[in-house]
C-alpha cells in the first residue's frame, strides 16, 4: 500500500479511518474514531489473503492524507468503492475473529485492542449494510 509521507514513514501510526458513501441526500457517513482498524491494516490485510477475500486496505481512500502532507496544494479525487465487496470482506474477518479470538496476539498496553477490533468491524458491518441496501459505494477515507 503506498504511504502518503515522502520520507517513507508507515501512514496508520496516528490515523484515523472514517466511513463515507458518496454523496446523496440520506448521509450515512460514520466519522468516530476507527484508528484499530487503520493500525492494524497489515495483519487485517495478512488474514484477509489467508482467508480468501480483498485486502481491507484496498478499500483505503488516502487522498485526504495525501493532500495533507503534500509539499504542494494537490486535490485528488477520491476512490470509491462497491458496497458489497466491503461487505464480503468485513463480513469475513469479523466471523473469523470471533470464532477465533486469540488468531491476533494483543498483550500488555494493547489488551484492549481485541474488544475494541471487534467493535469497529461491527460499525463497519451497520456501515456497510446500510451502503448496500442504498445502492451507495464508499469508501474508508484515511484521516491523519
Amino acid at each position: 500500500r503506498p504511504t502518503p509521507y515522502a520520507d517513507g514513514r508507515e501512514g496508520n501510526v496516528g490515523d484515523t479511518l472514517w466511513f463515507r458513501a458518496e454523496k446523496t441526500s440520506a448521509s450515512i457517513d460514520d466519522e468516530d474514531d476507527h484508528s484499530i482498524l487503520s493500525k492494524l491494516s497489515d495483519e487485517l490485510d495478512a488474514l484477509s489473503t489467508k482467508l480468501g477475500v480483498t485486502k481491507l486496505s484496498e478499500f483505503f481512500d488516502l487522498s485526504e492524507m495525501t493532500a495533507a502532507f503534500s509539499e504542494v496544494d494537490v486535490e485528488l479525487e477520491p476512490k470509491w468503492f462497491d458496497a458489497t465487496d466491503g461487505l464480503a470482506t468485513v463480513q469475513t474477518l469479523k466471523d473469523y475473529l470471533d470464532e477465533r479470538p486469540h488468531e491476533l496476539d494483543f498483550e500488555g498496553s494493547r489488551a484492549h485492542w481485541r474488544s475494541s477490533l471487534i467493535e469497529e468491524l461491527a460499525a463497519a458491518l451497520e456501515f456497510l449494510n446500510r451502503a448496500v441496501d442504498m445502492k451507495l459505494r464508499f469508501q474508508f477515507l484515511v484521516v491523519p
